[in-house]
């Protein structure tokens, strides 16, 4: 996953990469449980060792606290696919998780992401999900026409009002100049007052998630600094196995889709994790 500590993106619109990263989430939330649930009645006791095989990809030995990421899932589904995943997935399927991969991919390296990026990405994940019939499909259901709807019917709109507008300033510009070319010398021209129009508000959609043992449920506005986790949370990098309490200095940076929230700091020494040194 994308290194959280102090790292700035580059990206020049920052709410598609907020909004990459609440879809990428939601795969997680769907695929972790499953990907487990397959490796168990796949490979039966040896199912750790077996996941354990896969390139890039480092398993702790307590089976109670393995937390796989996004990128972490598909890696194993893609290296297992023939012995494990062929039998309870499409082939179909297959191609999707080459489609995420890539897009994740561009979301890591901090490459440019366009709207068209958000809406691939946003079918993509819904029917991957649909595919295993997640509890949180209708949750990326709703995101995706938020998102198309943002993108063809309100953004439009508010282009167009602002053309509108600035037809109008022109034309009163052009008006005012006029009259006060045509005034006789001294005499003071009507001033006529333009009203700016008030900025949209953007409203953020919020992700709901509950993720592994060591995770509370959350509905937590994706702008917060608590975001993934409920405010008060700690965060846990599962890269760096490092945590994060809400008044640490890298606390609001931490917050990509590999975040694993704890209501105490022994919760998360417990898991593995030590304290941040900021």
């Amino acid at each position: 996953m994308q290194g959280d500590e102090g790292h700035i993106g580059m990206d020049q619109n920052p709410q598609r990469r907020i909004q990459i990263d609440q879809l990428l989430a939601h795969f997680r939330r769907g695929y972790e449980p499953f990907v487990i649930h397959v490796f168990k009645s796949t490979h039966g006791e040896v199912w750790q060792e077996t996941l354990r095989t896969t390139p890039e990809i480092r398993v702790p030995l307590d089976a109670n606290t393995i937390q796989l990421d996004a990128t972490a899932l598909v890696r194993i589904i893609l290296a297992h696919w023939d012995t494990t995943f062929t039998r309870v997935l499409d082939k179909r399927d297959r191609a999707l998780f080459y489609e995420l991969r890539q897009i994740r991919n561009r979301w890591a390296h901090q490459a440019p992401l366009t709207d068209d990026d958000v809406d691939r990405m946003a079918d993509t994940v819904l029917r991957l999900l649909t595919s295993i019939r997640a509890d949180n499909v209708n949750d990326v259901l709703r995101m995706r026409e938020e998102f198309r709807h943002a993108r063809y019917v309100t953004r439009p709109a508010q282009q167009k009002i602002a053309q509108w507008i600035l037809i109008g300033v022109v034309g009163v510009v052009t008006l005012v100049s006029g009259v006060w070319w045509f005034l006789p010398q001294g005499t003071t021209p009507p001033t006529t007052d333009v009203q700016p129009t008030p900025a949209a508000s953007v409203t953020h959609a919020v992700l709901k998630s509950s993720m592994g043992n060591a995770v509370t449920a959350t509905a937590v506005n994706s702008t917060d600094a608590s975001f993934p986790c409920a405010i008060g949370q700690i965060k846990g990098n599962p890269k760096t196995m490092i945590y994060h309490p809400p008044d640490g200095a890298y606390y609001a940076n931490t917050r990509n889709a590999g975040v694993v929230c704890f209501d105490t700091t022994t919760a998360a020494e417990a898991a593995g994790y030590r304290a941040s040194k900021r």
